[in-house]
């Protein structure tokens, strides 16, 4: 790709002065303090003793950037208010988002593990403070090589069926996941380092890898492609919108677009969870549905925008509870359809996100890398034959606003700064399905997301710039990608590194990224709810899901 069009220097050139602060400044209205402040990020090993020295938490921001309010479009959904569960022991959830389908190993979307993480566990799991801790492994060890992780399974782990959670079970997992016939982008990216699972004994699973791999037990804790499935779950059950899982819901009913309702697991191996009976999870993609929900008190928590927790402000039995979140919302783009005029770097964040603490380009960088001008950038439009933007022709900008109205806010922006450079756009916008379903075929032209929590920064880094990923499949190559791809397999796999020696690497490569970069990220968002006064016991988590419900109890 010839340099004289450089995606950084031409988006920059799209994004105007009053852009970066409507992107990046706006903030929630003074939130009430939650129950405990959400803690950082670790990529430690569990309570066995491992050879490997597990990476330092970073610690987030002490301030998270909240989405943007800016250019809101009037919504024309109808308001529906959930139906509550009838037992004052369910947790009524406004749910902002469809999980679409519960197949971890298919599914990229967020909105699936936050679906999932009730009644699906993986072998570690994260606690309130997001130390890596046992999930059904109870202990694990990291192989003297450096090439394999051995998991002791619990001994009383089982499924919701009654089942024993077994070796043959992982294995079955591992293999599904990185079967060529389900093409999984987990199994290229996160986990590309896994050779595959060997049964040891029932209760004894070997991981053995390719290289050395040292976050892995923190990439397992995420439960995103980590799902442990029973032995030939595809057999037994559709895997897309059913569950035989293993944590303390179980999954009573899902209604794709509508409800996800869980039950109380009663044989769950932690008797002391869930302290609640159940959760009714009301889909409400339409935020003022959700609005409407809290104003009526049927609903425990609602997700909200800034904008939306504006709105709410001084209601009475509710909690506004704002804290950091691991969560970039950025620009994707199909490198086939503008190879020509492709974009670059975002508004105060990179690739890692600024909550991220030091692991993230700091602020100071930030704003030299992503200074704007406009008039350079028109001057790299005619060399490179595309005056004023003359014979490029209308992009189509794919978003959804339901259930992220930030993403419309954001493309309206883009729209109207893009314009600034001769460059037209068509903001199409989708149901949320059919969003994800586009952008995984890639066929869109650009497309609002946003790259959620990931448990080490390698994680943000790797998947969308290595030459072996499924992002380079379709396009993207980096001008000088035989560095970085030497720097992104130093930083997977080089466990002989000190944290700061990690650290100052994962900038490195974020600053490379931001000069050539595969999406555009505009800003670190933060992690707004509204709950209910009778909640006790709610922890917000960075990781933008609610691991802490089954803590919960109801007044």
């Amino acid at each position: 790709m010839s340099r004289l069009l450089s995606r950084r220097h031409f988006v920059l050139s799209g994004l105007t002065a009053a852009a970066i602060p409507l992107l990046a400044a706006c903030s929630a209205p003074a939130p009430a303090a939650p129950t405990a402040a959400p803690q950082p990020i670790p990529t430690s090993g569990g309570p066995a003793a491992a050879p490997a020295k597990p990476t330092e938490a970073p610690k987030p921001a002490a301030a998270a950037t909240a989405p943007p309010t800016a250019a809101l479009a009037p919504t024309t959904a109808p308001v529906v208010v959930a139906t509550p569960a009838s037992s004052t022991r369910v947790l009524n959830v406004a749910m902002d988002a469809d999980p679409v389908s519960f197949d971890c190993h298919v599914q990229t979307n967020f909105s699936s593990a936050q679906g999932s993480e009730h009644f699906y566990e993986s072998l570690t799991a994260f606690d309130d403070k997001l130390t890596v801790v046992p999930g059904l492994a109870a202990s694990w060890e990291q192989g003297s090589d450096g090439l394999s992780w051995t998991f002791h399974l619990d001994p009383n782990a089982k499924f919701h069926d009654g089942s024993d959670v077994t070796a043959e079970d992982v294995k079955w997992t591992t293999d599904r996941l990185l079967s060529p016939e389900i093409k999984s982008s987990w199994a290229q990216n996160w986990y590309s380092s896994v050779k595959g699972a060997v049964v040891v004994d029932k209760k004894t699973v070997r991981i053995e890898l390719k290289n050395a791999w040292p976050i892995g037990p923190g990439v397992y804790a995420s439960l995103r492609g980590a799902t442990m499935y029973p032995q030939d779950a595809d057999k037994k059950f559709n895997i897309k919108t059913e569950a035989i899982g293993t944590g303390a819901y179980k999954l009573k009913e899902f209604v794709p677009a509508d409800r996800v309702v869980y039950e109380r697991n009663p044989n769950y191996r932690n008797k002391e969870f869930p302290k609640n009976e159940g959760i009714f999870g009301k889909i409400m993609l339409d935020e003022d549905a959700r609005i409407a929900a809290v104003r009526s008190g049927t609903v425990d928590f609602a997700q909200l925008s800034p904008e939306g927790a504006q709105k709410l402000a001084g209601i009475k039995g509710y909690q506004i509870l704002a804290g950091p979140r691991a969560w970039n919302t950025n620009v994707s783009f199909n490198y086939e359809m503008i190879k020509k005029s492709v974009f670059g770097a975002g508004v105060l964040t990179g690739f890692v996100p600024s909550s991220f603490s030091d692991w993230a380009v700091p602020d100071t960088e930030l704003k030299q890398i992503l200074k704007r001008d406009v008039d350079q950038a028109k001057d790299l439009l005619a060399k490179a034959g595309f005056p004023n933007g003359k014979g490029i022709p209308t992009l189509k900008l794919h978003t959804s606003s339901a259930p992220y109205p930030d993403f419309l806010s954001n493309a309206i922006v883009m729209q109207q700064n893009l314009k600034d450079v001769g460059v037209d756009t068509e903001i199409v916008q989708m149901e949320w399905g059919a969003y994800v379903a586009l952008a995984s075929r890639y066929e869109h032209d650009l497309g609002f997301s946003a790259a959620t929590f990931f448990p080490d920064p390698d994680l943000y880094l790797w998947p969308p710039s290595h030459s072996t990923t499924l992002n380079a499949s379709k396009g993207y190559r980096h001008y000088d990608q035989e560095t970085l791809d030497k720097l992104l397999v130093t930083l997977r796999t080089d466990a002989t590194q000190t944290r700061d020696q990690r650290r100052d690497l994962a900038r490195k490569i974020d600053t490379m990224l931001m000069d050539d970069p595969p999406n555009l990220n505009f800003y670190n968002g933060a992690f707004v709810e509204a709950v209910s006064d009778r909640v006790k016991g709610y922890v917000q988590s960075f990781t933008g899901r609610r691991p802490n419900l089954r803590n919960v109890t109801l007044t």
